[in-house]
């Protein structure tokens, strides 16, 4: 006579609500883990594009200028303003040859470009020379930029609220980026 193997019904059953529950208690823990990594990658292209910014500067011997744009896509993309919370709808990094902080097609050239933010993150600046160049950035051939002595910074945040959820880039008059945990809570204020 032969045993019958395999699973009854009652033990496929129990064996699916253990599942459910121990995913109920890791999809909290996942999300975080998502939102946070994304922060970290944002925040990290933006300072590999700041990196770039400066050593294009300092090669190409003319400014670079960074500048939030929502053409960052076309063949002649422009620094579109819409002041500090504008960057998070893209932004172009490109040799401006007559320093203006305008891209002018014929003369300038894209170096970079960057989409906008996944996930509903918002990229926003303070400190820049507000309002006229609060939407951009501009390294000198010395590594320098066209910061006030207090330096400004980028401020990257998610849907979360508080002060750990979001990275703050800060950069000094010598154009060197610094990425820190915020002090003061997100969204940007």
């Amino acid at each position: 006579m032969r045993t019958a193997t395999g699973f009854t019904l009652i033990e496929i059953l129990m064996a699916l609500v253990v599942m459910a529950v121990l995913m109920s208690l890791a999809a909290p823990s996942l999300t975080k883990m998502v939102l946070d990594n994304r922060l970290r990658s944002q925040s990290a292209d933006l300072m590999t594009n700041l990196a770039i910014a400066r050593s294009e500067a300092a090669k190409r011997g003319v400014r670079v200028t960074v500048c939030a744009s929502t053409t960052y896509a076309s063949a002649t993309p422009s620094c579109t303003g819409g002041g500090q919370t504008a960057w998070n709808q893209g932004y172009i990094v490109f040799a401006d040859q007559n320093g203006d902080g305008a891209f002018t097609a014929g003369s300038d050239t894209v170096i970079k470009v960057s989409d906008p933010l996944a996930g509903g993150n918002t990229l926003a600046t303070s400190g820049f020379n507000a309002p006229a160049s609060a939407d951009k950035l501009q390294y000198r051939p010395s590594g320098n930029t066209n910061l006030p002595a207090a330096g400004g910074f980028f401020r990257l945040c998610d849907n979360r609220a508080g002060a750990t959820t979001g990275r703050q880039i800060q950069i000094g008059i010598s154009g060197r980026p610094v990425s820190v945990t915020p002090t003061t809570a997100c969204p940007f204020p």
